[in-house]
C-alpha cells in the first residue's frame, strides 16, 4: 500500500487555537486503528492514491478558478474552535468549500511529497512479484523506503508525524522495518525555525518590539536552539533577570489551520481511498464500506480532538 494511501487512512490530531507559548509532547498514540488492513495486503495499484489525489487537486483548482477565493496570502483559519467536542465535519465542509484554492494547493502538495515515493514502491512491489512473492521475505528495498517513509512523514507536518508516531508501534499494520524508522519520531521530530518560533514567544509574551529582537528584556538568557522538539512545538531554556531557570514552550504556528485542513482531505479522499484499497485486493466497494470508513475517520479524528484539547484545555 503507497504511503499516501496508508496516511489516506487513519489521522492524528493536534490542535490550537493560535501559537500560545505552550507545547505538548504527545507520543501515545491512539488505539482506533484496528479496522485498517496490513501495509503488505494491498500490494497492487500503489500509485493510484497519487493519481487521485492529483486529480482531486486538479478538479478542485478547477472549481477554484471557476468560483474565485479568498484573498491571496490571507490566513486560512479553522472551520471549529478550540473545543474539546468542537470537531464537526459539516462545519468544515461548509469552511473549505468557500475556500477551494487553499484545499487544492494543499492536496497538490501531498500528492507532490508521495509521488515519487509510491512509484519506487510500485517498483519495488513488481521486482517481489518477479521473485515469485516469496512468503516471509520483504519487499525489495524495504529498508530504504522505511527511511524515506521517516523522512516524508516529517515533510508532511504535524498531522502525519502523529499519524506516523501511532503506526510506529503497529507492526500488524506496517513492516518491522517501517515501524523501526517511525518509531525515531516517539523521541525526536525536527523543530521548526527557531526564528519564527522565537517570533511567537515575542508576541505572546509583549515584547517591546514584538519581535525576537525584544526578547532580551524578558529573559536574561534564552537558548539559541530547541532543547526539545515534538509534533506539536518545542522548549527552549531560558534564564529570567532575576535568575530563576525557566522552560519556555512555544506551540508550532496555525497548528489549528494546518490540521483542520488535514482533517478535512482525509475526510474527502476517504471514499477515493477506500475504492483504490478494495480494487487492489480485488473486491468490490459497496456503499456500507465507504460508509464505514467515514464513520470510523470521524470517531477517530473526533476523539483525538477532544484528547489533545483537553491536555491544553488549562492553559489555552
Amino acid at each position: 500500500m503507497p504511503l499516501s494511501g496508508l496516511l489516506c487512512s487513519c489521522i492524528a490530531l493536534n490542535i490550537g487555537s493560535r501559537p500560545p507559548i505552550i507545547a505538548h509532547r504527545a507520543t501515545q498514540p491512539i488505539q482506533a486503528l484496528d479496522g485498517l488492513p496490513p501495509l503488505d495486503s494491498l500490494p497492487a495499484l500503489v500509485s493510484s492514491a497519487s493519481t487521485t489525489v492529483f486529480a482531486a487537486a486538479a478538479a478542485l483548482g478547477a472549481a477554484a478558478v471557476a468560483l474565485g477565493g479568498g484573498p491571496a496570502g490571507a490566513p486560512l483559519g479553522a472551520p471549529y474552535p478550540a473545543r474539546a467536542d468542537a470537531y464537526d465535519p459539516e462545519a468544515a465542509r461548509e469552511y473549505y468549500t468557500a475556500r477551494l484554492p487553499a484545499v487544492a494547493a494543499r492536496l497538490l502538495k501531498l500528492a507532490s511529497l508521495t509521488g515519487g515515493f509510491n512509484v519506487r514502491l510500485g517498483l519495488d512491489y513488481l521486482a517481489y512479484k518477479r521473485m515469485g512473492e516469496p512468503e516471509e521475505t520483504p519487499w525489495p528495498n524495504e529498508k530504504a523506503r522505511a527511511k524515506e517513509a521517516l523522512a516524508l512523514a516529517t515533510q508532511l507536518g504535524p498531522t502525519f508525524i502523529k499519524l506516523a508516531q501511532a503506526l510506529s508501534i503497529r507492526t500488524d499494520l506496517i513492516p518491522e522495518a517501517y515501524a523501526l524508522e517511525l518509531r525515531q519520531l516517539q523521541d525526536a521530530v525536527p523543530p521548526f525555525d527557531s526564528t519564527v518560533a522565537k517570533g511567537i514567544i515575542a508576541q505572546e509574551l509583549g515584547a517591546p518590539s514584538g519581535d525576537a529582537a525584544g526578547l532580551g528584556s524578558i529573559f536574561k538568557r534564552l537558548s539559541g536552539e530547541p532543547l526539545a522538539a515534538a509534533s506539536i512545538g518545542q522548549v527552549y531554556k531560558g534564564e529570567l533577570p532575576d535568575g530563576r531557570q525557566v522552560a519556555v514552550k512555544v506551540q508550532r504556528p496555525n497548528i489549528l489551520d494546518d490540521i483542520a485542513l488535514d482533517l478535512f482531505l482525509l475526510r474527502l479522499l476517504t471514499p477515493l481511498q477506500t475504492r483504490v484499497s478494495n480494487a487492489a485486493r480485488g473486491v468490490p466497494t459497496y456503499p456500507d464500506d465507504i460508509q464505514l470508513a467515514t464513520d470510523l475517520v470521524d470517531e477517530w479524528c473526533a476523539a483525538q480532538f477532544g484528547a489533545i484539547l483537553s491536555q491544553f484545555g488549562a492553559i489555552l
